[in-house]
Protein backbone atom coordinates (compact mmCIF):
# COMPACT_ATOMS: atom_id res chain seq x y z
CA UNK A 1 0.00 0.00 0.00
CA UNK A 2 1.29 2.98 -1.14
CA UNK A 3 1.49 5.94 1.67
CA UNK A 4 2.18 9.08 -0.84
CA UNK A 5 0.25 12.44 -0.46
CA UNK A 6 -0.14 14.63 -2.62
CA UNK A 7 2.24 18.15 -1.72
CA UNK A 8 -0.73 19.74 -1.65
CA UNK A 9 -2.78 17.78 0.60
CA UNK A 10 1.00 17.93 2.58
CA UNK A 11 0.82 21.58 3.10
CA UNK A 12 -2.40 21.03 4.48
CA UNK A 13 -1.32 18.64 6.71
CA UNK A 14 1.23 20.40 7.77
CA UNK A 15 -0.53 23.90 8.40
CA UNK A 16 -2.99 22.12 10.68
CA UNK A 17 -0.48 20.30 12.20
CA UNK A 18 1.65 23.71 13.40
CA UNK A 19 -1.51 25.20 14.05
CA UNK A 20 -2.35 22.59 16.82
CA UNK A 21 0.67 22.98 18.69
CA UNK A 22 0.70 19.45 19.74
CA UNK A 23 4.11 18.47 18.27
CA UNK A 24 5.90 21.27 19.06
CA UNK A 25 7.08 22.38 15.30
CA UNK A 26 8.11 25.89 14.67
CA UNK A 27 6.59 25.85 11.21
CA UNK A 28 5.60 24.46 8.35
CA UNK A 29 8.56 23.93 6.24
CA UNK A 30 9.40 21.81 9.61
CA UNK A 31 6.31 19.74 9.40
CA UNK A 32 6.29 19.20 5.63
CA UNK A 33 10.07 18.06 6.04
CA UNK A 34 9.24 15.36 8.36
CA UNK A 35 6.57 14.28 6.31
CA UNK A 36 8.97 13.71 2.91
CA UNK A 37 11.41 11.91 5.02
CA UNK A 38 8.10 9.72 6.40
CA UNK A 39 6.94 9.30 2.59
CA UNK A 40 10.46 8.20 1.25
CA UNK A 41 10.10 5.76 3.86
CA UNK A 42 6.68 4.83 2.92
CA UNK A 43 4.99 6.13 5.94
CA UNK A 44 1.84 7.95 5.94
CA UNK A 45 2.53 11.32 6.62
CA UNK A 46 0.79 12.37 9.67
CA UNK A 47 3.39 9.65 11.30
CA UNK A 48 6.07 11.81 10.76
CA UNK A 49 5.13 14.25 13.32
CA UNK A 50 5.05 10.98 16.11
CA UNK A 51 8.13 9.47 15.15
CA UNK A 52 10.88 12.33 14.30
CA UNK A 53 11.48 15.82 16.01
CA UNK A 54 12.87 18.49 15.12
CA UNK A 55 16.50 19.08 17.18
CA UNK A 56 18.95 22.10 16.80
CA UNK A 57 17.32 21.86 12.83
CA UNK A 58 17.95 18.53 12.33
CA UNK A 59 15.31 15.87 11.51
CA UNK A 60 16.01 13.21 14.73
CA UNK A 61 14.21 9.59 15.47
CA UNK A 62 12.78 9.44 19.05
CA UNK A 63 13.80 6.53 21.11
CA UNK A 64 10.90 4.76 21.19
CA UNK A 65 10.76 4.71 17.57
CA UNK A 66 14.30 3.39 17.28
CA UNK A 67 13.59 0.93 19.23
CA UNK A 68 10.32 0.20 18.07
CA UNK A 69 12.31 -0.28 14.36
CA UNK A 70 14.58 -2.49 15.88
CA UNK A 71 12.22 -5.00 16.81
CA UNK A 72 10.61 -4.83 13.77
CA UNK A 73 13.60 -5.65 11.82
CA UNK A 74 14.08 -8.78 13.82
CA UNK A 75 16.14 -7.50 16.89
CA UNK A 76 15.85 -7.93 20.61
CA UNK A 77 16.82 -6.04 23.56
CA UNK A 78 17.54 -7.69 26.66
CA UNK A 79 17.93 -5.10 29.70
CA UNK A 80 20.46 -6.89 31.79
CA UNK A 81 21.32 -3.20 34.17
CA UNK A 82 19.63 -0.26 34.14
CA UNK A 83 20.14 2.80 37.16
CA UNK A 84 21.36 6.29 37.43
CA UNK A 85 24.62 5.21 37.17
CA UNK A 86 24.88 2.84 34.37
CA UNK A 87 22.47 1.33 31.10
CA UNK A 88 23.74 -1.79 29.77
CA UNK A 89 21.90 -4.11 27.32
CA UNK A 90 22.20 -7.09 25.07
CA UNK A 91 21.09 -5.98 21.36
CA UNK A 92 20.47 -9.61 19.48
CA UNK A 93 20.05 -9.05 15.70
CA UNK A 94 20.00 -12.42 13.38
CA UNK A 95 22.98 -14.06 14.50
CA UNK A 96 24.53 -11.66 16.10
CA UNK A 97 24.81 -10.40 19.87
CA UNK A 98 26.59 -7.35 21.24
CA UNK A 99 27.13 -6.07 25.04
CA UNK A 100 26.57 -3.00 25.16
CA UNK A 101 26.66 -0.33 28.11
CA UNK A 102 26.83 3.51 28.54
CA UNK A 103 27.69 4.91 32.15
CA UNK A 104 26.96 7.79 34.35
CA UNK A 105 31.12 8.56 33.88
CA UNK A 106 30.75 8.26 29.72
CA UNK A 107 28.20 10.95 30.10
CA UNK A 108 30.32 13.37 32.23
CA UNK A 109 33.60 12.75 29.86
CA UNK A 110 30.94 13.74 27.19
CA UNK A 111 29.96 16.63 29.02
CA UNK A 112 26.28 15.90 29.23
CA UNK A 113 25.88 15.68 32.67
CA UNK A 114 25.33 19.61 33.27
CA UNK A 115 22.41 19.54 31.28
CA UNK A 116 18.58 19.64 32.99
CA UNK A 117 17.09 16.26 31.62
CA UNK A 118 20.41 14.43 32.58
CA UNK A 119 20.21 15.76 36.40
CA UNK A 120 16.28 15.38 36.82
CA UNK A 121 16.41 11.61 34.69
CA UNK A 122 19.98 9.64 34.19
CA UNK A 123 18.38 6.66 34.17
CA UNK A 124 16.16 7.35 31.81
CA UNK A 125 18.90 9.54 29.70
CA UNK A 126 21.29 6.53 29.98
CA UNK A 127 18.68 4.03 29.08
CA UNK A 128 18.41 5.81 25.98
CA UNK A 129 21.97 6.44 25.22
CA UNK A 130 22.62 3.04 25.52
CA UNK A 131 19.62 2.09 23.13
CA UNK A 132 20.53 4.28 20.42
CA UNK A 133 24.12 3.67 20.60
CA UNK A 134 23.45 -0.38 20.91
CA UNK A 135 20.94 -0.44 17.96
CA UNK A 136 23.33 1.43 15.35
CA UNK A 137 25.68 -0.81 16.47
CA UNK A 138 24.08 -4.01 15.88
CA UNK A 139 21.50 -2.99 13.09
CA UNK A 140 22.32 0.27 11.52
CA UNK A 141 20.11 0.15 8.34
CA UNK A 142 16.85 0.23 10.84
CA UNK A 143 17.28 4.10 11.52
CA UNK A 144 18.01 4.76 7.91
CA UNK A 145 20.71 7.25 8.74
CA UNK A 146 19.03 9.52 11.65
CA UNK A 147 20.39 10.77 15.06
CA UNK A 148 18.17 9.72 17.72
CA UNK A 149 16.65 13.11 19.77
CA UNK A 150 19.29 12.83 22.79
CA UNK A 151 22.05 12.97 20.04
CA UNK A 152 21.01 15.49 18.38
CA UNK A 153 20.15 18.05 21.10
CA UNK A 154 23.90 18.10 21.50
CA UNK A 155 25.33 18.78 18.29
CA UNK A 156 24.90 22.80 18.91
CA UNK A 157 26.88 22.59 22.03
CA UNK A 158 29.63 20.26 20.26
CA UNK A 159 30.29 22.45 17.30
CA UNK A 160 30.26 25.11 20.19
CA UNK A 161 33.35 24.03 22.04
CA UNK A 162 36.95 24.70 21.40
CA UNK A 163 38.34 20.95 22.05
CA UNK A 164 37.97 17.60 19.86
CA UNK A 165 34.19 16.72 20.60
CA UNK A 166 33.46 13.59 22.74
CA UNK A 167 30.53 12.79 21.13
CA UNK A 168 28.20 9.41 20.80
CA UNK A 169 26.71 10.27 17.86
CA UNK A 170 28.34 7.00 15.85
CA UNK A 171 27.27 7.93 11.75
CA UNK A 172 28.15 10.75 10.21
CA UNK A 173 24.71 11.88 9.66
CA UNK A 174 25.37 15.82 10.03
CA UNK A 175 28.13 15.27 7.41
CA UNK A 176 25.53 15.08 4.58
CA UNK A 177 24.93 18.59 4.90
CA UNK A 178 27.71 20.18 5.08
CA UNK A 179 29.98 18.76 2.21
CA UNK A 180 26.73 19.60 -0.09
CA UNK A 181 27.76 22.70 -0.19
CA UNK A 182 31.44 22.28 -1.80
CA UNK A 183 32.26 25.72 -2.82
CA UNK A 184 32.77 26.52 0.83
CA UNK A 185 35.23 25.55 3.14
CA UNK A 186 34.36 23.56 6.14
CA UNK A 187 35.23 24.94 9.74
CA UNK A 188 37.32 23.45 12.10
CA UNK A 189 34.33 22.54 14.06
CA UNK A 190 32.56 20.56 11.30
CA UNK A 191 36.13 18.61 10.38
CA UNK A 192 36.01 17.92 14.57
CA UNK A 193 33.07 16.70 13.79
CA UNK A 194 32.88 14.75 10.85
CA UNK A 195 36.28 13.02 12.27
CA UNK A 196 34.43 11.83 15.82
CA UNK A 197 31.67 10.06 13.89
CA UNK A 198 34.37 8.24 11.30
CA UNK A 199 36.07 7.34 14.76
CA UNK A 200 32.55 6.08 16.52
CA UNK A 201 32.42 4.23 13.35
CA UNK A 202 35.47 2.19 13.82
CA UNK A 203 34.39 1.48 17.87
CA UNK A 204 36.05 4.34 19.42
CA UNK A 205 34.71 5.66 22.93
CA UNK A 206 34.29 9.30 24.03
CA UNK A 207 37.38 8.42 25.88
CA UNK A 208 39.34 7.34 22.62
CA UNK A 209 38.41 9.97 20.66
CA UNK A 210 39.88 12.62 23.13
CA UNK A 211 42.67 10.77 23.60
CA UNK A 212 42.99 10.25 19.67
CA UNK A 213 42.62 13.75 19.42
CA UNK A 214 45.33 15.11 21.99
CA UNK A 215 47.48 12.11 20.59
CA UNK A 216 47.45 13.89 17.04
CA UNK A 217 47.22 17.66 18.74
CA UNK A 218 44.25 17.87 16.18
CA UNK A 219 42.87 21.04 18.25
CA UNK A 220 46.32 23.25 16.65
CA UNK A 221 46.68 21.16 13.35
CA UNK A 222 43.96 21.66 11.06
CA UNK A 223 46.14 20.43 7.97
CA UNK A 224 46.49 17.02 9.51
CA UNK A 225 42.84 17.27 11.00
CA UNK A 226 41.63 17.99 6.95
CA UNK A 227 43.82 14.85 6.07
CA UNK A 228 42.07 12.57 8.09
CA UNK A 229 38.44 13.26 7.47
CA UNK A 230 39.14 13.41 3.77
CA UNK A 231 41.99 10.47 3.24
CA UNK A 232 40.30 6.82 4.73
CA UNK A 233 43.90 5.58 4.25
CA UNK A 234 45.19 8.09 6.40
CA UNK A 235 42.61 7.59 9.30
CA UNK A 236 43.12 4.02 9.08
CA UNK A 237 47.03 4.42 9.00
CA UNK A 238 46.73 7.04 12.11
CA UNK A 239 44.16 4.64 13.79
CA UNK A 240 46.52 2.03 13.39
CA UNK A 241 49.06 3.27 15.06
CA UNK A 242 47.14 5.23 17.56
CA UNK A 243 46.06 1.30 18.96
CA UNK A 244 49.25 -0.46 18.94
CA UNK A 245 51.08 1.72 20.65
CA UNK A 246 51.16 5.48 20.27
CA UNK A 247 48.86 5.56 22.74
CA UNK A 248 51.36 4.51 25.43
CA UNK A 249 53.87 7.00 23.93
CA UNK A 250 52.20 10.43 24.97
Amino acid sequence: MSNIVQYSELQSMAKAVTTSGMFNLKNENQAITLMLIAQAENIHPIQAVQMYSIINGLPALKTTEMIARYMRSGGKIVWLETTDKIAKAKFVFEDNELLYEYTINDAKIAGLTNKDNWKRMPKEMLRARCASSGIRMSNPACLNNMYSVEEASEIVDVNATETMPTIEATDAEIVETTEVAEDKPMTTNTLKLMLANRLKELSFSSADIKEFAAKYELNENEELLTELVNDKKSLLDAVDKFENGDRNDS
